[in-house]
């Protein structure tokens, strides 16, 4: 746990405003296209990582069928 003031631990999901989770937007997302049978990849900096390289990033990448773009758009969007 993280023990700084005005700051909560990373396992509960939860962060301060203005702090994007990426592991559950990566979830989110790859839970959505997975149960619609689409096939999903996350490329740029988080793809580099599990290779074991580090690049700094403020972005989620994702490749998937542009046929899948606009049923995700509208999910997210739905989310808030």
């Amino acid at each position: 746990m993280n023990s700084r003031p005005g700051r909560r631990a990373a396992a509960t999901g939860c962060y301060p405003a203005g702090v994007v989770d990426f592991v559950r937007v990566a979830e989110i997302v790859a839970s959505f296209l997975e149960e619609r049978g689409e096939s999903v990849a996350v490329v740029g900096a988080f793809g580099l990582f599990a290779w074991g390289l580090q690049r700094a990033t403020l972005d989620l990448d994702f490749v998937a069928r542009s046929a899948a773009q606009e049923p995700l758009v509208a999910h997210l969007e739905g989310l808030g």
